[in-house]
């Protein structure tokens, strides 16, 4: 009997043709910066934003952004007054409480 571990193994590697296809690219911190403004969100300090996103990642800071989306939110525009500075709040407000 395989153990779990052995089994995801054999299992990802059995299906490793059927995967789907990575279609997005990289993108700097500079051009998220251009799309998050495109998409509605206030960015006062564009280099600080930059250095942020650096830092931090967008994948992981996505989550802090997701309650600022307007509906639906598969559009990924932002709600009025929505800004960099409330969602960085928000993820400091989290990480201070998660101690």
């Amino acid at each position: 009997m395989l153990k779990s571990c052995e089994a995801f193994f054999v299992y990802t590697h059995l299906n490793i043709v059927n995967l789907i296809p990575f279609t997005k690219r990289f993108e700097s911190s500079e051009n998220l910066v251009d799309l998050l403004e495109s998409r509605g969100l206030q960015i006062c300090d564009r280099n600080k934003a930059i250095q942020y996103l650096d830092n931090i990642g967008y994948y992981r800071l996505s989550a802090y952004m997701y309650p600022f989306l307007k509906m639906p939110k598969t559009a990924h525009l932002y709600k009025k007054g929505s800004s960099f500075k409330s969602m960085e709040q928000a993820k400091c407000h989290s990480a201070s409480n998660s101690h």
